[in-house]
């Protein structure tokens, strides 16, 4: 019974381990590195306020349209262009509220603002799926889909 015990504290110890190696705290995760299309930009009702070029009805959609787009860089660093107000700062992975399925990912805005955004694949009935990254900002829910890495 103690060699069982000490085998699984012995596992559980060099699983901590490599996990501490492949990702630090502050880095960002090569799954959200790259460039995102917007899809939508909602109220917090869920009512869309306006599309991006992501959205499946784009042509058809009578509404506000913007190109925006959102570049997660190796380094960190971010930047949402194509909106009316430029923003950009940091990202990194949040360890402690990212699963398995879905990372949890810290964005520190230049302005001092800062939010949690999560990413996730959506799958749809279909069975085609697309990366997603959603977050909150000043009472809207950005929702943009990956483009290119």
């Amino acid at each position: 019974m103690k060699k069982l015990l000490s085998v699984g504290v012995a596992m559980m110890m060099l699983m901590l381990m490599m996990a501490g190696c492949s990702e630090g705290e502050s880095s960002l995760p090569s799954c959200v590195v790259g460039q995102w299309e917007l899809e939508t930009v909602c109220d917090i009702s869920g009512e869309i306020l306006f599309v991006g070029e992501a959205y499946g009805s784009y042509d058809d959609y009578d509404g506000e349209k913007y190109a925006a787009t959102a570049v997660f860089n190796e380094d960190g660093s971010f930047e949402i262009t194509g909106l009316d107000t430029e923003m950009s700062g940091t990202a990194y992975k949040d360890s402690e509220l990212s699963l398995d399925d879905s990372v949890a990912v810290d964005m520190a805005f230049d302005h001092g603002t800062e939010v949690t955004a999560v990413y996730g694949i959506r799958e749809y009935i279909d069975g085609l799926e697309a990366e997603s990254l959603l977050f909150t900002y000043e009472d809207r829910i950005y929702s943009f889909i990956k483009s290119s890495d």
